[in-house]
């Protein structure tokens, strides 16, 4: 049942949520409603999905960005879509754009199935993909963490893990004939070089308009990558590179300016991978010059 839906908002505990749950007076997977207009399925013994139920509200600047790049009838690109937040966050505002998802987490892929379903979603277009992203075709191995869904990752050598089949993005994009995409939110958990390398052609055709990357350190240096890596690899393809929060506005960039992108204005400060300090953790916006 959900019973806690009947409760109001600000009596909302994450300990009593989860007493709830363990107790099977709650079930584990309900509705989520989000940002005023958005819902999806969530798993509430999943801190960071449930610290969304509870808050009802998910990463607005995330959006903000995202929206100054998507057209109505665009092409959103959601690598490690987790539970579909950022996707379904989108449907408000852009129903009408093709939301393609690859997640490597068979239960979350599972999760955001029911969510397509969900009043809200089911006459947008979504392609929901259980995959990992790769430069090589075959397969990988997949560390599920089993306490936070968004802390699993592709695994080391060291590491067990479940077989999960490779996706190239530039088969997926010719198999799908898509011609451009407009914008690509890409949070892997150390894996995004991976997942640019296996974009190369689209990247060099300049097909890919815009990102927004995680940039995280110590997410790359477990598979011995250089936290520049990525970032090389996108300038060196012809995208600017940009700071986004203010609080991440630092003396390697420019000074922060107002840019005008296709659909909004934001202010960013630009700056060179080769300047990017190797402990300083973020996301990058990369456009397409």
């Amino acid at each position: 049942m959900d019973f806690i839906h009947h409760f109001p908002q600000f009596f909302l505990r994450h300990k009593l949520i989860i007493l709830l749950c363990k107790l099977r007076i709650q079930n584990r997977y309900t509705v989520c409603n989000f940002n005023n207009n958005s819902s999806a399925i969530v798993d509430l013994l999943d801190p960071e999905p449930r610290n969304t139920f509870i808050t009802c509200s998910f990463e607005p600047f995330f959006f903000k960005i995202a929206l100054a790049f998507l057209p109505n009838n665009g092409v959103c690109f959601d690598l490690g879509a987790n539970t579909g937040f950022c996707s379904f966050g989108l449907v408000q505002h852009k129903p009408n754009v093709h939301y393609h998802m690859f997640e490597a987490n068979k239960d979350l892929v599972t999760q955001i199935a029911k969510s397509i379903k969900l009043p809200q979603n089911k006459n947008t277009h979504f392609f929901n993909n259980h995959c990992c992203l790769a430069q090589h075709e075959g397969y990988s191995y997949f560390n599920i963490d089993p306490n936070q869904a968004g802390q699993s990752h592709t695994s080391t050598q060291e590491q067990q893990g479940i077989r999960i089949n490779n996706l190239l993005l530039d088969h997926y994009c010719e198999q799908h004939d898509i011609s451009q995409v407009d914008f690509a939110k890409i949070d892997i958990e150390g894996q995004e070089y991976p997942a640019l390398l296996g974009w190369e052609k689209f990247l060099m055709h300049k097909r890919i308009k815009s990102i927004f990357m995680e940039s995280f350190p110590r997410n790359v240096q477990k598979y011995g990558i250089d936290i520049r890596s990525p970032l090389k690899f996108l300038e060196n393809r012809g995208f600017q590179l940009f700071l986004c929060k203010k609080q991440d506005f630092a003396n390697f960039a420019e000074q922060p300016n107002l840019v005008g992108f296709p659909f909004g204005n934001l202010l960013v400060a630009k700056f060179k991978a080769r300047d990017y300090p190797v402990d300083f953790s973020t996301e990058v916006l990369a456009v397409c010059n």
